[in-house]
C-alpha cells in the first residue's frame, strides 16, 4: 500500500497536468491498472510458485484478481480524501479486518475482488476530476 501511495501522489504532484489530456477515463483506468499489475507482479509470481497443484486453475485467476482489487481499492479510495500515509495505514488496517472476518464467513474470493474492483472505480471515476493534492511539509527530525 505504501507503493500504491507514492504511486498516487507522484502522480498528483508530479504529473498534475495529466488530468487536462484528453484521455478517456476507462484508458486512464487501463494505464493505471497496468502500472499496478507491474507493481504486483513479484507477488502473482509468488502466487504462482505456491499455489497448490491439487486447485484448480480458475482458482488462481480468482486469486490473482482479488490480489489485483485490493490496490485498486485503495487507489479509487485516495481519491476521495487526501490521506498521509498514517491514515492510509489505518484504513489498511480496518479493511483487513473486515475482509478476514468475510472470508471466515465463507464470503466467496471472487465476490470481494469484484466488489473491491467496483468500489474502487466508483470512488475514482466520481472523485478523479474534483481531487486535489495538498502538499504536507515533511518534518525535519
Amino acid at each position: 500500500m505504501g507503493l500504491i501511495h507514492t504511486l498516487h501522489h507522484f502522480e498528483n504532484f508530479h504529473l498534475s497536468w495529466l488530468k487536462g489530456l484528453p484521455i478517456p477515463f476507462l484508458k486512464r483506468t487501463y494505464f493505471s491498472l497496468i502500472t499496478i499489475g507491474i507493481a504486483l507482479l513479484p507477488e502473482i509470481i509468488l502466487l504462482i510458485k505456491n499455489f497448490p497443484a491439487e486447485q484448480p486453475w480458475h482458482d488462481y485467476v480468482i486469486c490473482s484478481l482479488s490480489l489485483l482489487s485490493i490496490p485498486f481499492l485503495f487507489y479509487g479510495l485516495l481519491y476521495a480524501k487526501d490521506r498521509d500515509q498514517q491514515e492510509v495505514m489505518t484504513l489498511v488496517f480496518y479493511c483487513g479486518i473486515v475482509w478476514f472476518v468475510l472470508v471466515l464467513f465463507k464470503v466467496p474470493v471472487l465476490l470481494l475482488g469484484i466488489l473491491n474492483g467496483l468500489t474502487g472505480f466508483v470512488h475514482w471515476k466520481r472523485y478523479y476530476y474534483s481531487f486535489e493534492y495538498v502538499s504536507r511539509k515533511k518534518d525535519a527530525s
